[in-house]
């Protein structure tokens, strides 16, 4: 969906100038017009870690790497984004474990 996917860029600019509450508001929209859109749930996972909300952050990477499954190009980072979360939650063996799995990609 191209109006999701705009609305994706859009908020990633927004979130890049600290703009976070209004960047979410546009990822929501990018869900709604495609519930599929890994690149929505990626983002939103990084507007929350910017808010220091690891454990929602930690949520929705969940919901992106759950779409990205079989798309190696997206889901490496997704899980290098995911084991920085859980190391900031102090979940150190678990982020070793994603790691790992990355590195197998």
């Amino acid at each position: 969906n191209v109006a999701s996917a705009e609305l994706v860029n859009q908020a990633r600019e927004l979130a890049l100038a600290g703009r976070t509450e209004e960047a979410l508001r546009r990822l929501e929209r990018a869900v709604e017009l495609n519930a599929y859109n890994g690149d929505a749930f990626y983002e939103m996972a990084r507007c929350w870690e910017i808010r220091g909300d690891h454990e929602r952050a930690l949520t929705f990477i969940n919901r992106a790497i759950a779409i990205f499954r079989g798309k190696p190009s997206k889901l490496r980072p997704a899980y290098l984004f995911k084991a920085a979360i859980l190391e900031k939650l102090g979940r150190i063996s678990e982020a070793a474990e994603i790691r790992e799995m990355a590195r197998k990609l």
